[in-house]
């Protein structure tokens, strides 16, 4: 799992940060949805995750994305900066740092 964050970490530059006021898990499906052409069911490469990178500022950092584990690449991202999450994310982040959807 390292060399995931790893990669993922030295990528954070180059994806979106969006600021919301509470980060809702109906945005992170919204997300997921409309990125579902990188996802292919059959090709158990990829993975979909949600990163919780903590607070930063009084700010929750969440990065959002889809990880290509053959060429170890990102292949698309978002990070959101929120004052707050709802309990579904909470929930989902409070026992690892990093969420895989499959």
């Amino acid at each position: 799992m390292l060399p995931f964050l790893g990669i993922i970490a030295a990528v954070l530059g180059l994806i979106t940060i969006i600021a919301v006021i509470e980060l809702k898990f109906e945005v992170i499906k919204g997300w997921f949805r409309e990125k579902s052409t990188l996802m292919n069911r059959s090709d158990s490469s990829k993975v979909a995750f949600t990163l919780k990178e903590g607070i930063k500022k009084g700010k929750y950092r969440v990065v959002q994305g889809i990880f290509d584990k053959e060429s170890n690449k990102l292949l698309d991202g978002v990070r959101y900066e929120a004052e707050r999450l709802d309990n579904e994310i909470g929930e989902l982040h409070s026992k690892d740092k990093i969420v895989i959807y499959e």
